[in-house]
């Protein structure tokens, strides 16, 4: 009888999870509930706090682009450290919007600080108003994920914009470059697909069969977290060219940014195809910006890479990629369709 109630209710989360799945906007919003818990962890705000990129390149951002007298809105507040930098410049008020208990942390930070023009809002930005009606001049925000969408960016600030920013107004940072580079990486830190390799005579080859027995397909989607440091990447395969700049301060709606591309591109140095390396760049104005290249300083960003089954390129061949990011604000619906010649 356990067993049979077992399986009826892992019947039902199945179906749930499912539905869940299958509408964008109720993904978002679980999203909105389980990231809570992440974003309250005080270490993982240590790292962002820890970040020099990150902290400089806003801090200057901030200081060019918020004025004496602006009503700003700090979207994702977390430790306050971006209010208290827009409280520098002197502006007319300050609402900090958090929706984890971390709005206390903030809370404290600021008082410490002496800084009086800051409120703390605890709630969802969705359900956010300014306490006085009035209209905002800047919303700064960093609702930036691993491979820049997923921490629900565009849907959180077009929302804001909508509802509470001025026609003059302006989102901080606000235009982004995306890039999907073919990579090659350094042979003793690539790591192969299980069905690449042959150990000892022990021949993986029969793992790459999509219907084999008893094994989840979605283990072999290509996605990998890889952090790639110095000593993991080796080289562009391609001189990089963005597959997608936009600017929020300039678009109204999500369904404005394409999602499907057709690539094809010459290879500018030979090596190893070892996949697709997703990074961004953040520019808060014509000399403000920072990226996330493996070329750059590094962040704390991690960097997302689509694994492909490695293969020999040369100079001239061509590199073709259909590329399809089905919802922007969840990576694991991306697809990549690949071919060379």
């Amino acid at each position: 009888m356990k067993n049979k109630i077992e399986k009826i209710f892992r019947s039902i989360l199945y179906f749930v999870l499912a539905v869940i799945k299958s509408n964008k906007m109720l993904k978002r919003v679980v999203y909105d509930v389980s990231n809570e818990e992440q974003l309250g962890d005080l270490y993982f705000h240590e790292t962002m706090v820890f970040d020099k990129v990150r902290m400089d390149t806003y801090h200057e951002g901030i200081r060019r682009n918020v004025k004496q007298g602006d009503v700003v809105v700090d979207l994702g507040t977390g430790t306050g450290i971006l209010a208290l930098f827009a409280a520098q410049q002197n502006p007319k008020k300050i609402y900090a919007i958090e929706h984890s208990e971390l709005i206390e942390t903030a809370r404290h930070i600021a008082s410490s600080n002496n800084v009086h023009c800051i409120e703390f809002v605890h709630s969802n930005s969705r359900d956010f108003k300014p306490s006085s009606n009035e209209s905002v001049d800047v919303i700064i925000h960093e609702q930036i994920g691993n491979v820049l969408f997923e921490e629900n960016m565009v849907q959180n600030l077009l929302d804001l914009k909508r509802r509470i920013l001025k026609k003059t107004g302006k989102i901080l940072p606000g235009k982004f470059e995306f890039y999907v580079e073919p990579v090659c990486l350094l042979d003793d830190r690539h790591v192969p697909f299980i069905w690449e390799r042959r150990v000892h005579n022990v021949d993986l080859s029969c793992m790459k069969e999509s219907n084999y027995e008893n094994i989840d397909p979605s283990l072999f989607r290509g996605y990998l977290n890889v952090d790639i440091p110095p000593n993991t990447f080796s080289h562009f395969l391609c001189d990089p060219e963005p597959l997608l700049t936009f600017d929020l301060n300039e678009i109204e709606s999500e369904e404005e940014i394409s999602t499907s591309f057709s690539v094809s591109r010459k290879f500018t140095h030979s090596g190893h195809l070892d996949g697709l390396m997703i990074y961004f760049t953040v520019i808060f104005d014509d000399k403000v910006r920072f990226d996330t290249s493996p070329v750059s300083q590094r962040t704390h960003w991690g960097t997302r890479m689509f694994r492909l089954e490695r293969r020999e390129v040369q100079v001239g061949d061509t590199h073709s990629c259909v590329i399809n990011l089905n919802d922007l604000a969840d990576f694991k619906t991306w697809q990549f369709s690949i071919g060379s010649k």
